[in-house]
């Protein structure tokens, strides 16, 4: 049996969970899982936000982190293209109608050509693609259900904040909460954020650390129903309409929002007057890595091994996912 430690409440959390699960069903492995976390002091994405998954602009070969997106979003839809409980099919629209040379030249080197498309509100210029809407509640939710149906894993979660981990001189390690103090598992999984006030710096490479940004996202969600109208998501530059036939619910969202300017271009490109309706109004801060790569961070001990994840920012859903799992197989054996 493995003892394992899990710190964080957010999808990075969940994907450990989902992955130990799996681990334990293929190789027959009892787990014994203590899962800290606190929701209320690192708050996780409200459910109402609808997360994407696409293959948007990501091509091999060109970065690091482009290799690391194509691969992941690869890895992602192997595992939960099918997942009909919380991932939803949809078409996404790409426009670059009215961009600018510049934007358009941008525009080509992503995606190389401009076709016309039929789209929801009429025959535009851009790229058809076929992505993925998550939804939050209904994944934590399959992912509870599914380890809790699973006899070789038994979870004692605990809410509290972590606020320091020490390594004594004999190679043991210990995590202190606000509550109490923990000690060290076979596995320990950090996921809370870079940017959290208490932030175990322990055994990271602050000159890395140091290139961290705090990075803020935006999102309006408006309630309304487009009659006859499957799911869709429509991009333009840095921001996307995405409408959910399901909730009927219109939600715009972008690392930053120029609210009535937001509002006032996607009326004016939908025919929708979205000013007419009240809305939702998100705002978040994500960890953003240097050059948007995530940071890892391994410490391999006599006992004990620790795994920090982070500075996921924009790509959890599907880079979290592969390195998570890959990490858990590596050390599992």
């Amino acid at each position: 049996m493995n003892t394992i430690t899990i710190i964080g409440g957010g999808v990075s959390a969940y994907y450990a969970l989902y992955c130990l699960n799996e681990i334990s069903i293929e190789k027959n492995r009892r787990f014994e899982i203590l899962w800290i976390k606190a929701d209320h002091f690192h708050p996780v994405v409200p459910s109402e936000i609808i997360p994407i998954v696409t293959q948007n602009g990501i091509e091999k070969g060109v970065s690091p982190l482009g290799d690391l997106l194509f691969d992941s979003y690869f890895t992602w839809k192997k595992s939960f293209s099918e997942c009909g409980d919380f991932v939803s099919k949809v078409n996404q629209y790409c426009l670059c109608d009215d961009l600018s040379e510049t934007r358009l030249e941008k525009f080509l080197r992503r995606h190389k050509v401009v076709n016309k498309i039929k789209t929801p509100i009429g025959s535009k210029n851009g790229v058809e693609l076929k992505s993925y809407f998550v939804n939050v509640s209904n994944f934590f939710d399959f992912v509870e259900r599914e380890v809790k149906s699973n006899s070789l894993i038994s979870i004692n979660k605990q809410i509290d904040v972590i606020k320091n981990i020490e390594i004594f001189k004999d190679n043991k390690i210990q995590i202190s909460g606000i509550n109490t103090a923990y000690s060290f598992s076979e596995i320990n999984l950090n996921f809370t954020s870079v940017s959290s006030k208490f932030l175990p710096l322990n055994f990271m490479d602050s000159t890395k650390l140091e290139k961290h940004k705090v990075s803020s996202g935006e999102v309006l969600i408006f309630n309304y129903e487009i009659e006859n109208i499957d799911s869709f998501i429509l991009t333009y530059e840095d921001e996307n309409l995405i409408y959910d036939n399901k909730k009927s619910i219109i939600q715009i969202s972008a690392s930053k929002l120029g609210k009535k300017k937001s509002i006032n271009f996607w009326s004016d490109l939908t025919g929708i007057d979205l000013s007419k309706f009240s809305s939702s109004h998100y705002f978040g801060k994500r960890d953003k890595g240097h050059k948007r790569l995530p940071y890892e961070f391994r410490l391999d001990l006599n006992s004990s091994k620790y795994y920090r994840l982070s500075g996921l920012y924009k790509n959890g859903w599907t880079v979290g996912h592969m390195l998570i799992d890959r990490y858990l197989r590596d050390v599992i054996v």
